[in-house]
Formats: C-alpha cells, structure tokens, sequence
C-alpha cells in the first residue's frame, strides 16, 4: 500500500550523542518570550508579543521625558538580544548613577 510519494520521504535520523537543543519545546517559548514576540506557554495558552507602552505610574515619569521615537529604538535594541545576559548588559549601559 505504499505510495511513491512515501518512499521518498526520507526521515532525517538523530547522531548518537548529538541534541538538537534548538527544537525542543522549552528553548522555542525561551527564545519567543526573550525577543518579545508572541507565543504559546506550556498550557496552550497564546501570550500575545510585547509592545512598547505609552502608560507609566512612576514618580520620575521617564516615559513623557523619552518620545516616542526613541521608545521604539531603545526597544527594538533591547529585544533584538540573543541572550538575557546580552539584555542585562545593554540596560547595565544605559544606568548612569547619579
């Protein structure tokens, strides 16, 4: 019952001692929720991509000090990180002690 189809299909098999970290479920979400992009949790639940936000509550009120502009190039930095140390970096460059 085979068709010609299935016979050449060729499955990809696994080396011995050689894992494919990149594929697995947990380093897809990882990766997802690090760049801000949306993505399903291990529920199923979708959790929508970050955004830059215009509402803020603190007592400095940084976000009317920073335009728009300038909002969206300092989050488009932040998220093009490949990794959470390479984000605590670039925010460890940009706190100045006063």
């Amino acid at each position: 019952m085979s068709t010609e189809a299935d016979e050449n299909i060729k499955i990809p098999r696994r080396r011995k001692n050689c894992v494919n970290k990149e594929d697995y479920k947990s380093e897809i979400i990882k990766k997802a929720r690090l760049k801000g992009n949306p993505y399903k949790n291990w529920k199923g639940n979708l959790i929508p991509g970050k955004i830059p936000d215009s509402d803020c509550s603190c007592k400095k009120l940084c976000l009317q000090r920073v335009n728009d502009d300038e909002r969206l190039q300092l989050f488009c930095n932040f998220s093009s990180s490949n990794t959470k140390n390479e984000q605590d970096i670039y925010l460890q460059s940009l706190i100045s002690i006063q």
